[in-house]
């Protein structure tokens, strides 16, 4: 018998009984909330590992299942977008003042802002989806026309 739960981790996203994504983006951001310790070594790093750190630790999270709770409530997209411009503006990526303009943080850095990362992440999820029906048909087309042929595919010598 199945049991009904509030919440419920799946593939590493949390899954709430209200499809809200609540829980899940309360985990992300906990889990980043330690901002304290992006703010120590923005000085110690050379641009392209506080690069890769950023990515490995904020960027992964935020990427994870975005096609799935991106679309939640604008609330809890909200405290993603400012986790992700605290740890931007800390200066993680760069050694300039604290208080450069975000969107300004995300071109300078070739970095995609949450709304257009679940954009490009809906939009590669498409381009696989039409290349792949794009392939089939040819490839189906292809062993049809083999299987089909009346003669030989290959002449003998």
């Amino acid at each position: 018998m199945l049991q009904q739960v509030e919440c419920t981790k799946y593939l590493g996203v949390f899954i709430d009984s209200n499809l809200s994504w609540q829980q899940n983006t309360l985990i992300i951001v906990t889990k980043n909330t330690s901002i304290c310790i992006f703010y120590k070594i923005r000085h110690k790093l050379i641009y392209k590992m506080a690069k890769m750190i950023y990515f490995a630790f904020m960027h992964s999270y935020l990427i994870y299942g975005i096609e799935v709770y991106g679309n939640t409530h604008m609330k809890n997209v909200h405290r993603l977008i400012i986790l992700n411009n605290k740890i931007l503006s800390i200066g993680l990526l760069q050694n300039k003042s604290l208080d450069t303009y975000a969107p300004q943080l995300y071109t300078n850095y070739n970095i995609l802002s949450l709304p257009n990362l679940l954009k490009f992440q809906i939009l590669k999820i498409v381009h696989k989806c039409i290349c792949y029906y794009y392939f089939y048909n040819r490839f189906t087309a292809l062993l049809e026309f083999v299987w089909n042929y009346p003669g030989e595919l290959v002449p003998e010598r």
